[in-house]
């Protein structure tokens, strides 16, 4: 029986208007460690991270970022087990003020 690596893929997409946003970096964080670009988004806001592995229990952080822009939600974050997960980030962009 085949059991996939522990790890992860985040993928989503960010919207700004319900418009698809291009070039938004997508970065993943470890509860100790520094962020870690992971991903950018298509011309339609769409991304998909590669594999990341994780070698066991694991705080994970996704967020985007942009200049000029704020997001919501401003990230996610939850305990990855050791596991293989794939995992769906969506967020919508809002001009700064």
């Amino acid at each position: 029986m085949f059991t996939p690596s522990p790890g992860l893929i985040a993928r989503g997409r960010v919207t700004l208007n319900d418009v698809g946003l291009e070039g938004v970096k997508i970065y993943r964080r470890f509860s100790a460690y520094p962020p870690e670009l992971i991903a950018v988004t298509d011309a339609n806001g769409n991304y998909e991270s590669a594999f990341i592995p994780i070698p066991g229990d694991e705080m994970v952080t996704i967020e985007a970022e942009l200049a000029g822009y704020i997001f919501d939600p401003p990230y996610y974050y939850w305990r990855h087990y050791h596991s293989h997960e794939e995992t769906t980030c969506d967020f919508a962009a809002v001009s700064r003020p």
